[in-house]
């Protein structure tokens, strides 16, 4: 039997808790074509729910001929094309409505995105916890292109002038800024950051508390500088 085999009929954990649970015959498509989902999205969504199971909730709406899906679309059309089901049904939140406009006026609201994402904000949150991004496999995220994200904090940079380092060099001027470490806020950290990105400027701190403020411009990874 082959792996595409073994897999059709694979039923999930649910690995979140709801009260209300349905089959996946019971919950019917109320999207449309309001979004797409592509080839490599299907396969990332595919893979995320066998590594961690069914972990959130799908909302839905109880209409007068049976449950509507509101957000969770996605999930539900990989259970359907897999032959894959959930342990104990899929988990599922009522949302109420009182009729398909107010319905569809919340699956708007569902679908929408308030706040974006930043570059340096997701960067350190998953610095924190030691998150490999690469291997995590991540899906889109508003307003962050991924791509320029990962060659902006990942990926080793070209040096730009020569045969130049994070130490100076040809065409280079080191700027070092001393101060008492009780005056080095992360607040100060965060304004010249924004000052260094805004003038294409390099920006490093020698602070081994915090490696994922050490880099600002060009150099993301290597060598800690430090002031003699």
């Amino acid at each position: 039997m082959d792996k595409a085999s073994r897999l059709h009929g694979t039923v999930l954990d649910c690995t979140c808790k709801c009260e209300l649970r349905l089959g996946v015959e019971e919950m019917q498509d109320f999207q449309g074509a309001l979004k797409d989902l592509s080839e490599e999205g299907y396969a990332k969504l595919k893979a995320s729910m066998l590594r961690y199971g069914f972990s959130f909730p799908e909302f839905v709406w109880h209409a007068p001929d049976g449950w509507k899906t509101l957000d969770g679309h996605q999930r539900l059309r990989v259970l359907r094309q897999e032959g894959w089901s959930v342990k104990g049904g899929v988990p599922c939140v009522e949302i109420e409505a009182t009729d398909e406009r107010e319905a569809k006026e919340k699956l708007l609201l569902a679908v929408s995105a308030y706040g974006k994402v930043s570059a340096q904000g997701l960067y350190e949150f998953v610095s924190a916890a030691d998150i490999d991004l690469a291997a995590f496999e991540l899906p889109d995220l508003p307003g962050l292109d991924m791509d320029a994200f990962n060659a902006e904090f990942y990926e080793e940079p070209a040096s730009p002038v020569g045969d130049t380092s994070a130490a100076g060099g040809k065409d280079w001027i080191d700027l070092v800024l001393r101060a008492p470490a009780e005056k080095v806020s992360a607040q100060l950290l965060d304004e010249i950051h924004k000052f260094a990105q805004q003038h294409d400027l390099s920006f490093i701190t020698d602070d081994e508390s915090r490696p994922d403020r050490r880099y600002w411009g060009d150099w993301k990874k290597g060598e800690i500088v430090k002031p003699e």
